[in-house]
């Protein structure tokens, strides 16, 4: 695990720091930050891959008026402006989402996520976890749950989970990251890491290295699937 500010710079030409838990203010109510300020933010980092994975639920929908369709491509709107300003700055800008079903405040992050696929499931927020788990298997998506030891929270059935986020690096929760771990390694599930940015604070605290080859959400979620990626997973200031 690394401990320094910045990723350094080394293997740069085969695999490249890249942020998998974040939000911008203009679709996640509790972020702070507009799109739009993100991707030079991440660049002076050194970041050059950035999920965007606001949140996705009915909560956040009823905020965006118009139809099922509407709302959702209001919602889109948020990853598209930081993946139109990441162009600028050289980073690969891929859709996620932080999807948080009926049955609880439980948050679960969808790697591999694809506008197509918002277009076909575009309720999936109001199914079961078993619902959601066996739709995004069946895609080759990954469904990880977030910071699942914050106190108020409960760590889903292993079994409708591909992963756990081991590491969340936003410092205003108690994230309780080594039972994380610990649970990922005893269930054998994948392990992911990300700032879980809402504020400018929030840049730096997390992250995975991944191949600079990867073009799209369907490749980071086949490349996650292996587990050979490597967590970025920063100690505290």
């Amino acid at each position: 695990m690394h401990t320094k500010e910045h990723f350094n710079d080394e293997n740069t030409d085969t695999m490249v720091p890249g942020e998998m838990h974040l939000h911008t203010a203009e679709v996640s109510l509790c972020a702070r930050v507009p799109a739009k300020e993100i991707p030079r933010a991440y660049a002076a980092h050194g970041y050059r891959c950035i999920v965007v994975t606001n949140h996705w639920n009915e909560y956040t929908l009823s905020q965006f008026p118009g139809s099922i369709k509407q709302k959702n491509e209001k919602w889109l709107e948020g990853y598209k402006t930081v993946r139109d300003e990441g162009e600028k700055f050289g980073i690969k800008v891929l859709l996620g989402m932080e999807i948080t079903l009926p049955a609880g405040p439980e948050d679960f992050l969808i790697y591999g996520m694809t506008e197509e696929f918002l277009r076909e499931y575009p309720r999936l927020y109001s199914e079961s976890l078993a619902t959601v788990y066996k739709t995004v298997d069946a895609t080759q998506m990954l469904l990880i749950q977030a910071h699942p030891f914050r106190p108020y929270l409960h760590v889903a059935n292993p079994r409708y989970l591909h992963g756990v986020e081991v590491h969340n690096g936003n410092e205003r929760h108690e994230n309780n990251n080594e039972q994380a771990l610990a649970f990922a390694q005893k269930h054998k599930l994948l392990q992911t890491s990300g700032s879980d940015f809402h504020l400018h604070e929030d840049v730096n605290r997390g992250g995975i290295r991944l191949p600079s080859e990867i073009g799209n959400s369907t490749q980071l979620a086949a490349f996650l699937r292996k587990g050979t990626h490597q967590l970025y997973c920063p100690a505290k200031d």
